[in-house]
């Protein structure tokens, strides 16, 4: 299958979610490796080189002969502008999402279908990553976030 691909401009900060899940047709067991991956054009810290060699989201699975369906999910903070990057001019360009596939074993695995939700949360923080101490429900990274 070839890869999918969708693209879409920001128009103000967003949280995007993606959701759903692949249905997918096994001949013979074998390893099905996924990768959804969402990135922005020309984003310093989420570009597709970032997200490519991070690969939080991709999944490696071992599949029996059969039917199943198997759940996806991504997140990124999108922004409209590079004001986290100063040196650089260029303006961020569209959120980007792509969904890879790669197999063991050729002829083996076949996707019936597919359903792909992403969910645009406004945002006004440009902040992609939080670490919480749930404790005391203080900020650990980054440290000057206020609340």
């Amino acid at each position: 299958m070839e890869n999918v691909y969708y693209s879409i401009p920001l128009k103000r900060n967003y949280i995007v979610n993606l959701s759903g899940n692949i249905k997918v047709k096994v001949k013979k067991s074998c390893t099905l490796s996924i990768l959804p991956c969402l990135y922005q054009v020309c984003n310093k810290e989420q570009s597709y080189i970032k997200c490519n060699e991070n690969l939080w989201f991709a999944q490696e699975i071992y599949l029996e002969e059969g039917e199943h369906i198997i759940p996806v999910i991504d997140t990124l903070n999108g922004f409209h502008t590079n004001y986290n990057d100063i040196d650089n001019l260029k303006r961020v360009g569209n959120l980007e999402f792509l969904l890879r596939f790669k197999i063991n074993m050729i002829n083996n695995v076949y996707i019936e279908n597919f359903k792909i939700n992403l969910t645009f949360i406004p945002s006004d923080k440009g902040i992609a990553t939080e670490i919480l101490d749930l404790n005391s429900n203080i900020s650990l990274f980054p440290k000057d976030v206020k609340r």
